[in-house]
């Protein structure tokens, strides 16, 4: 039995937060060995990291997200530091988390601290899902009002300064 980290950032710029992720996922993995809740024989196998890669589009159709698809069989363990780092979309994280109990492999969601297999884990995870989705969309629309009000005052709206500018 193994058991893989997920770890995902949106920009470069978010390096650190790569290696913060990793960390608490090594973490999370050596308690868990000791604390008797994954088995002895369990070997921590990897992490997979989606660099530049946003969280909406689906987990398995990043990267990172498809190698870790390929080599999990059932019984594997997968540990995410943030419910958002591997779901911003609720459709997605619902249609995953049944793949996944389809395939016999846990989730380990480390800040939630549930597990979605239990009923009220499973009510937790959903309504996180829920939560993570409305966040994107109001991101989404914080930019483009502030977009919409630089094209009103004539200000770039882009990388590149206009000719004339």
């Amino acid at each position: 039995m193994k058991v893989y980290g997920y770890t995902r950032v949106y920009t470069d710029k978010q390096s650190d937060s790569l290696a913060s992720q990793e960390s608490l996922i090594q973490d999370y993995f050596e308690r868990m060995k000791k604390l008797g809740d994954l088995p002895e024989e369990a070997e921590f196998g990897g992490s997979f990291a989606d660099e530049d890669k946003s969280g909406s589009t689906p987990l398995f159709e990043r990267p990172a997200g498809y190698e870790m698809l390929k080599v999990i069989r059932p019984g594997d363990h997968i540990i995410v530091a943030k419910h958002d780092r591997a779901f911003r979309c609720m459709m997605d994280a619902c249609t995953t988390i049944k793949q996944l109990q389809n395939q016999d492999v846990e989730l380990h969601l480390i800040n939630l601290g549930i597990n979605p297999g239990t009923p009220i884990g499973k009510f937790v995870f959903h309504v996180m899902s829920a939560f993570a989705e409305l966040e994107v969309e109001f991101i989404r629309e914080r930019i483009r009002e502030a977009l919409a009000h630089r094209k009103r005052t004539g200000r770039p709206v882009n990388q590149s300064t206009p000719i004339g500018y």
